[in-house]
């Protein structure tokens, strides 16, 4: 069940606590009262699109935090499956956008990849939109719906079915030959070799993702990066060369007023960091080729 939600700059919402009650609970409202930013807020959490588009403030952190209470020992089981454990049967989901794009998710403050976000959350809750029906589409989740229909009436069918598939398990695996063993055993360490080998990091799908649009977008980037360099740093009328003259100007203007000096410190600093910013660019292009 969910218990609580909290939403910080967001869209209109500068910040609010929204708290739900047992059985039925409604929001209502006029068009503009912020309705569908709340669900849209709900699906942000459990791992939809999160962009600084949303963001009320620009400058800072936007956030929605859900709170759940988890009773229901086959969810318990399945969370558990999944590396969760509760905190006095409740469960934190949280998910922060900084201003400079990144995003942190974390399930009782460990911090999670939106995927594993995705695949927690489909265990807690179901949102129900227009033309939109998440669970209902998933074939993982049918023979639980058809279970859950047919309720107490095929229970024990169902018990007996499980019962008879574990007894046609155990016997073809005692049947199995020594070398039906030693092939099987082949395959699997063969197959753990190759994850072993793989390396694979905490995070390293993101992080493929983004040298995967960077390099997608490569020829754009290249473009766009010389034509800054060719703003700033080249040519006759670029800023590196405007700024140079401005500097002949300024050792005359020192010559003639003292009080000129701060604005001179000034000027002269604007170069110095011009000048770094080209030299970062330059590599930065290099690093692209």
């Amino acid at each position: 069940m969910l218990l609580t939600m909290h939403i910080k700059n967001i869209v209109l919402i500068e910040e609010i606590d929204i708290s739900f009650e047992d059985k039925l609970n409604i929001m209502t409202g006029e068009t503009g009262a912020g309705k569908s930013i709340i669900i849209g807020s709900l699906g942000i959490c459990l791992g939809g699109k999160f962009s600084k588009e949303l963001l009320r403030d620009g400058e800072k952190d936007g956030l929605v935090e859900l709170t759940f209470s988890v009773d229901q020992p086959e969810l318990i089981r399945a969370l558990q499956k999944l590396d969760v454990e509760l905190d006095d049967g409740e469960l934190f989901i949280s998910r922060r956008l900084q201003p400079n794009g990144r995003t942190i998710n974390r399930v009782n403050d460990v911090t999670v990849t939106v995927n594993r976000l995705k695949e927690i959350s489909s265990l807690l809750i179901n949102l129900h939109a227009q033309h939109e029906q998440q669970t209902l589409l998933k074939a993982s989740k049918h023979l639980d719906i058809l279970d859950r229909f047919g309720g107490e009436e095929i229970g024990a069918l169902k018990e007996q079915v499980k019962q008879d598939y574990a007894l046609i398990f155990e016997k073809e695996k005692a049947s199995m030959d020594e070398a039906e063993k030693n092939k099987r055993i082949d395959f699997l360490q063969y197959q753990i070799q190759e994850i072993t080998s793989a390396n694979l990091l905490q995070g390293e799908d993101e992080q493929l993702e983004h040298q995967y649009k960077k390099a997608v977008n490569a020829k754009e980037i290249l473009e766009q990066a010389n034509q800054m360099y060719q703003l700033t740093g080249l040519g006759t009328t670029c800023a590196s060369e405007q700024i140079g003259r401005a500097l002949l100007c300024v050792k005359r203007m020192r010559e003639l007023d003292l009080d000129f000096d701060n604005l001179s410190d000034m000027l002269e600093d604007v170069d110095n960091l011009l000048g770094d910013f080209n030299r970062e660019l330059s590599e930065y292009m290099k690093d692209m080729e």
